[in-house]
């Protein structure tokens, strides 16, 4: 009973999910994509930090494309965080959700680089006050919202990450010479071609959320 009850609870998120990802240019998913973005470009922004450079800006326009810019750092690591990392905050939103502790850590973690990125980085008025927004939500999630629907909304922007990544990568396959994409930046400096390096993202990106669903929905344990 309880695996049925797994399953049915696995189809309707990623049901939920695809559908997000079908109306992913509407405005009722305005919210949702921009939060994804966002994350995507602060990845890059870490690596940076994390390889002993820094963060010279975020821009996010008004259809949601986003640059970082940062000075110096370790610039392969730099540019392969905007989707491995997605992926990676994207399955740990899943893993957690069942975890209170976890939970709230993560949640923390998550709320504070949000909001320390929105008033320090981000420069344009509405996408800082957007951002903020987002901040409180992670902060108030873990603390003040029903727990038995805590785990429901982080499971779903768990989700809806990882495969954005998947869809994304899928994309920038197809558009690396329209437009310049993080792959399209690694093939410059690493000479790998754009589309091996997406085609080895895109293999990871399913492998590990195949792993990840299987453990939380149907885990012996």
């Amino acid at each position: 009973m309880k695996k049925v009850e797994n399953k049915n609870e696995l189809s309707i998120l990623i049901g939920f999910s695809f559908v997000a990802l079908l109306f992913w240019d509407s405005i009722i998913v305005y919210p949702i994509k921009f939060f994804i973005v966002l994350i995507h470009e602060i990845n890059h922004g870490l690596m940076a930090i994390l390889t002993g450079g820094s963060i010279h800006s975020i821009i996010i326009t008004s259809n949601l494309s986003g640059i970082t810019n940062t000075i110096q750092g370790n610039a392969i690591f730099i540019a392969s965080a905007g989707y491995l990392g997605s992926l990676v905050w994207g399955l740990l939103l899943v893993i957690s959700a069942n975890k209170e502790k976890l939970q709230l850590y993560l949640c923390t973690i998550i709320s504070t680089i949000i909001f320390i990125v929105a008033v320090n980085i981000i420069e344009d008025g509405f996408f800082t006050f957007l951002s903020i927004i987002f901040s409180l939500i992670f902060f108030i999630l873990p603390r003040y919202v029903n727990k038995k629907i805590t785990p429901y909304i982080l499971k779903f922007l768990g989700i809806v990450s990882c495969l954005y990544v998947i869809a994304d990568i899928k994309q920038d396959l197809l558009t690396s010479s329209i437009r310049e994409t993080d792959t399209q930046i690694l093939e410059y400096l690493t000479g790998l071609p754009a589309i091996l390096i997406g085609l080895l993202w895109f293999i990871i990106s399913i492998a590990l959320l195949f792993l990840v669903l299987k453990q939380s929905y149907f885990s012996k344990n």
